[in-house]
């Protein structure tokens, strides 16, 4: 039996998106020609009806401004045309961060960022000639037990000492520390002067029960394969407010200067709000916006769907760390106002600080389990939301000692 723990690097596909996968295929093969402009704008009912009932997955296709309706209303913002969707998240960051340098002198990041991500902005800043300054508070709330309100103090006071005016932090960082991005922006905004907050959620809504963080944000950028169950990677951008949507707006339909900044599926879906696309643009793969869409319309109730499966992992994290007793690892012990339902776990002293964190993750693979694996013998627990059955415990247990035991003897 093979036991997914890893839904914080790409996620399992959910069966609705998985069927809307079989039917493009399907559909690729009998009549690509379907796949038109008035469908992908107006969706399926540009159709004959025999079509829509060959393809009962593909018919709840209503075209893009349906699709952004629905992310506009998962993120809590009243507009969809605050929405954005790109084929890669990367550029989705790259375009907002042009825009936070255009207000913003001075950011303040932290050593908790996705290395990549802090790469990019870092690239920005030095390309308008802006500043960036990282704060270090991985170390004190791995290991000293930090609380919200500490960080928030440390970084309130770091934004100050720094003559910051601009924040870019994660909602929830790859290592499952849960960043208090809206208690932070609010004192910030009450006691110095922020000019731009650009938050990456890619992991938020997964490991946090609350998503109102759009509210407090100029731009958050995240994508769909991970907490939605869509599989196929696309990025999304939400600006928080008018004036950050048409900032992006003019850096999308504005002279590109640079590659780093053109993303064909961007450009599509925005050409189609307009009713003006180009004759001479990239062919498209549209197939993650298809998935997308069948995975967003497929949840209910989706504040509530998250609240309760987010009690539910956390549920998971608990039995986990249970079954790291006696082994070679102990759950990082996080202040519970910082703890997302990711779990990490760190080697115990002297076990496995020399292991390759890819024959660490090899030998969970060999026990049917997948996570995550990091240098000094690192594990990232990334929770499910489906209840763990006592086979699901027996396996974990299993597999945490054999792994264990094979690399203390070694």
């Amino acid at each position: 039996m093979r036991f997914y723990l890893d839904t914080a690097r790409m996620g399992q596909a959910c069966p609705a998106a998985l069927q809307v996968q079989c039917e493009s295929a399907r559909l690729a093969a009998d009549d690509p020609s379907l796949y038109s402009l008035p469908f992908l704008k107006d969706g399926a009912k540009a159709w004959p009806d025999d079509v829509q009932q060959e393809f009962p997955a593909l018919r709840q296709w209503q075209g893009t401004w349906q699709l952004k309706q629905r992310f506009a209303t998962a993120w809590g913002v009243p507009d969809p045309n605050r929405v954005f969707l790109a084929d890669q998240t990367a550029r989705l960051l790259r375009i907002a961060a042009r825009v936070m340098f255009r207000q913003s002198t001075h950011v303040l990041t932290t050593d908790l960022n996705w290395p990549a991500w802090q790469s990019i902005v870092e690239e920005e800043g030095q390309r308008h000639g802006r500043r960036v300054f990282r704060a270090a508070i991985a170390e004190p709330l791995l290991n000293h037990g930090w609380t919200a309100e500490e960080v928030v103090q440390h970084l309130l006071r770091t934004f100050c000492e720094q003559r910051c005016d601009g924040v870019f932090l994660p909602a929830v960082s790859s290592l499952g520390v849960c960043l208090p991005v809206t208690q932070l922006v609010h004192r910030l905004k009450q006691q110095a002067a922020l000019r731009f907050v650009l938050i990456d959620a890619a992991q938020a809504f997964c490991q946090m029960p609350d998503v109102g963080i759009a509210d407090c944000c100029d731009v958050l950028v995240t994508g769909c394969h991970k907490w939605l169950g869509a599989h196929l990677p696309m990025g999304i951008a939400v600006a928080g407010n008018s004036l950050a949507a048409e900032q992006i707006r003019c850096v999308i339909n504005g002279p590109r200067h640079s590659a780093a900044y053109d993303d064909p599926l961007l450009q599509l879906t925005e050409q189609l709000q307009t009713s003006h696309v180009s004759r001479y643009s990239e062919t498209v793969n549209i197939l993650p916006v298809l998935s997308a869409n069948a995975a967003l319309a497929n949840v209910k109730n989706h504040q509530q769907v998250l609240a309760s499966e987010y009690r539910q992992r956390r549920v998971n994290a608990d039995l986990v760390a249970e079954c790291l007793a006696e082994t070679a690892w102990h759950p990082v012990d996080l202040d519970d106002s910082v703890r997302s339902a990711i779990l990490l776990a760190r080697c115990r002293s002297g076990v496995t600080n020399y292991l390759d964190p890819d024959e660490l993750q090899s030998g969970f693979q060999r026990q049917g389990i997948a996570l995550s694996a990091y240098s000094g013998g690192w594990l990232r627990v990334s929770m499910p939301s489906q209840v763990f059955s006592p086979d699901h415990v027996h396996q974990l247990t299993a597999a945490v000692h054999a792994v264990s035991q094979l690399f203390q003897s070694s």
